[in-house]
């Protein structure tokens, strides 16, 4: 039986052919294409199957599509149903895109940029194109210090970061970014949690909230389980110079080191949340930007539990020394990375390529990825 006037098996086409490129969470859909000589039924081929999903057609949300900014929309998938559409072209050099399902219309007929995927056979009349590009989403919590630069560095990230899908933040409050705000009511612990763990005098609160925006990045995923696998965590006051390659072109995750060794506190920190977790390489992986794998985090979040018997972010603020609680008594980039290490998973490691500066004279001489315009050096300049 034909799609055409088939809903049903128009879906169960759909699901099979992601499946059959590897896609297993429907979840992570957030923005759908549809593109159609019409639109009847359209609620049951998407509502059930892309419960996170919203859908935008030709004939629908027009407005959206030629206003968006181009490049800060990814689409998760485009199907293009029973219909030419020759201006496939145009939107695919505006917004980015994951798949492509081709149902009934023959792909040949479209554009270069179809060389950017991977296509799948799927059946005599329906064809999925998997872009060979690896796609993440970037988190980035913000603290008070760096508000006055938000909306700067997203606008950042959306030019040299190819790979971006959605860019998420936290704060106190709702800043109204060109972002999605995640509330800090979704994580499952708030400020008031950490201090009440160790008692925090008031000298220190400030070291408490930097422990907090750590944490935040280890639970990410919980907080927003629409998420794609793979997450970026970057502060907000890096800024990037080039297109920064987070995967080799074989998918493999790249990773930094930092700029100095590690320090001995955060060590031994790591060390009392798992017996097996130590330092490779006496390196520091502290260079501001770290990717982040959901199942790697929730192996991680297991066994440091397995080991304590507390939850992982209770035993996080618990060990940390207090006579280094203000500098650094722990370290989530390097507690990370090292598991990562640990596991043997395969990695590409780099040496650093930023600095920590944001006068603009040094900034313009510097050949590297990026730059870190920290809040307290913000302003000064090398006269």
């Amino acid at each position: 039986m034909s799609n055409q006037n088939n809903p049903e098996k128009l879906r169960n086409d759909i699901l099979f052919s992601l499946l059959k490129a590897g896609e297993h969470n429907l979840y992570q859909f957030r923005k759908i294409l549809y593109i159609s000589k019409k639109i009847d039924n359209q609620d049951l081929i998407f509502q059930n199957s892309f419960p996170n999903a919203e859908v935008f057609t030709i004939q629908q949300k027009i407005d959206f599509l030629n206003n968006a900014k181009p490049n800060q929309t990814c689409f998760d998938l485009i199907i293009i149903f029973e219909t030419e559409f020759p201006q496939l072209d145009l939107i695919l050099q505006k917004f980015k895109c994951r798949y492509i399902i081709f149902i009934d219309p023959n792909p040949v007929l479209y554009s270069n940029f179809l060389k950017l995927f991977n296509r799948f056979e799927i059946s005599f009349e329906i064809a999925i194109y998997k872009n060979k590009e690896r796609f993440y989403d970037v988190f980035m919590p913000i603290g008070p210090n760096d508000f006055e630069i938000a909306q700067e560095s997203i606008k950042n990230k959306y030019e040299f970061l190819s790979g971006l899908r959605e860019l998420y933040y936290c704060a106190k409050k709702n800043l109204n970014l060109e972002a999605i705000f995640i509330d800090e009511s979704k994580f499952p612990f708030s400020q008031k949690d950490l201090i009440n763990v160790r008692n925090v005098p008031e000298k220190k609160m400030n070291s408490l909230g930097g422990f907090y925006a750590q944490l935040k990045q280890f639970y990410f995923q919980e907080a927003e389980k629409g998420s794609l696998d793979y997450y970026l965590a970057i502060c907000t006051d890096v800024f990037f110079l080039k297109n920064l390659e987070v995967f080799t072109k074989k998918n493999i995750p790249i990773y930094s080191y930092g700029a100095g060794p590690t320090y001995r506190p955060s060590n031994l920190h790591m060390a009392r949340l798992h017996p097996q977790l130590r330092c490779f390489d006496a390196r520091s992986a502290v260079s501001h930007q770290m990717l982040f794998d959901r199942r790697i985090i929730k192996r991680l979040l297991h066994d440091t539990k397995q080991y304590t018997g507390k939850e992982f972010w209770f035993s996080f603020i618990e060990q940390i020394d207090e006579e280094f609680f203000e500098a650094t008594g722990a370290s989530d980039y390097d507690l990370y990375f090292n598991y990562l290490r640990l596991l043997g998973h395969e990695i590409f490691l780099k040496e650093p390529s930023y600095i920590d500066t944001g006068d603009p004279k040094i900034v313009k001489n510097f050949n590297g990825d990026y730059y870190v315009n920290h809040h307290y050096t913000r302003g000064w300049k090398n006269e």
